[in-house]
């Protein structure tokens, strides 16, 4: 059956999503660029999905990488501190990096 399938990537780019994968089959290890987590580890944000909208206004100086209007750097839900991408980075810990999201995803397989 076509729906007899599921994708493990540790890909954080969303190629999965992006080529028309269903996705209630894809499981990223890493996490998504596409999604953000709280850089001060808000215990009550979560992980969330950046909207289209948000990034699309978010303008790059292509000279220094910096965002040239800092109100646009994405915030906390809950808190206001900045956020990050969730994706696990070498330099990341049990503490640091939110796998909520993941093991959501890892559930969803595994039911």
């Amino acid at each position: 059956s076509r729906d007899n399938y599921f994708v493990m990537t540790s890909n954080i780019d969303s190629q999965f999503h992006k080529a028309g994968f269903d996705p209630e089959r894809i499981v990223e290890t890493h996490g998504s660029l596409n999604r953000l987590q709280c850089l001060g580890n808000c215990e009550r944000s979560g992980v969330w999905t950046e909207t289209t909208e948000s990034k699309a206004a978010r303008q790059v100086d292509m000279e220094t990488f910096r965002i040239k209007d800092m109100a646009m750097v994405p915030k906390c839900l809950s808190c206001g501190s900045i956020a990050r991408p969730n994706v696990s980075l070498v330099s990341d810990t049990n503490e640091s990096f939110n796998d909520a999201f993941y093991l959501f995803q890892k559930q969803k397989l595994l039911d």
